[in-house]
C-alpha cells in the first residue's frame, strides 16, 4: 500500500496494475531460466568452497614438511574460517537468485501476481545484499589506500 501511494505521488500518470505484455513474457522467462542456472552453479561453488575450507589443513600439512614462522600449521584454522565466511557470503546471493528465478517462473506460468511480487522481493534482496557488500568492499579499499598513502608520506 505504501509503495503504491509513493508511486502515485511521484507519477501523475499512475496506473494501479502493472501488466507484462505477452511479447515480454518470454524475456522474463528466459531471465528466470538463466537465474536458475547461475544460482545452481553458485550453490555448487559454495559447496566446493566449503569442502576446500575443511580440506585446507590436510593440504597444507602435505605441502609443508615442517612448521615455519612464516606459515605455521595453526594458520590453517584461520584459512578454514575465512573460506567458510566466503562460502557463506556467496550463499546468500545464490539463494536470493534461486528464489527469484523459481518465483518468476511460477508467476509467468500461473499468471500469479503474488508470485511476481515475491520474485521481485528476492531480486531486491539480491541487489541490496550485493550493494551493501560493494559498499563494504569500497570502504576497505579506501582505508587501504589511505594507509598506503600515509605510509608513503611517512618515508
Amino acid at each position: 500500500m505504501q509503495g503504491s501511494m509513493l508511486s502515485e505521488s511521484h507519477d501523475s500518470n499512475f496506473k494501479p496494475d502493472l501488466i507484462i505484455p505477452k511479447s515480454s513474457l518470454h524475456l522474463v522467462m528466459e531471465t528466470a531460466r538463466w537465474g536458475n542456472f547461475l544460482s545452481i552453479v553458485g550453490f555448487v561453488f559454495v559447496g566446493l568452497i566449503a569442502v576446500l575450507a575443511f580440506s585446507i589443513g590436510f593440504i597444507m600439512e602435505n605441502l609443508v614438511e615442517a612448521p615455519s614462522e612464516d606459515f605455521p600449521f595453526e594458520s590453517s584454522g584461520i584459512i578454514t574460517v575465512i573460506y567458510l565466511l566466503g562460502a557463506l557470503l556467496y550463499f546468500f546471493p545464490c539463494l536470493y537468485l534461486y528464489r527469484f528465478s523459481a518465483k518468476m517462473k511460477a508467476a509467468v506460468l500461473s499468471r500469479d501476481q503474488d508470485q511476481l511480487s515475491g520474485a521481485l522481493e528476492n531480486q531486491k534482496s539480491l541487489f541490496k545484499f550485493m550493494g551493501i557488500l560493494t559498499i563494504i568492499g569500497l570502504a576497505f579499499y579506501a582505508i587501504a589506500l589511505l594507509f598506503a598513502f600515509l605510509g608513503f608520506m611517512a618515508f
